[in-house]
């Protein structure tokens, strides 16, 4: 009689099932979540859309998942969605996990 028992996770994310036959080793992948620190600036763009003025508005931190846009997560995060061509950021840091 065969049976799986649940998974037990281990650090790198592989998934070891216990049957009464043997183990089993599976990779599953890596679900890989980052933070980031971001410096924010508002900047002020002449005719040519060179910048020509800019100030230091916060820095923030904002958690992103695989194939999620940081651009967007920030502009979430301090409030400008209807402006985000006078919003620039720099980041600062950024830890995976």
């Amino acid at each position: 009689m065969t049976y799986n028992v649940d998974p037990i996770t281990a650090s790198n994310f592989n998934s070891l099932y216990l049957t009464t036959t043997g183990t089993t080793l599976t990779t599953t992948p890596n679900i890989m979540t980052q933070q980031n620190h971001v410096a924010v600036f508002l900047v002020e763009r002449n005719n040519d859309n060179k910048i020509i003025k800019s100030k230091f508005l916060k820095d923030v931190w904002v958690e992103t998942k695989p194939g999620a846009s940081l651009d967007y997560a920030v502009a979430k995060e301090i409030g400008t969605l209807d402006q985000p061509e006078n919003i620039i950021f720099k980041v600062i840091q950024t830890f995976t996990f």
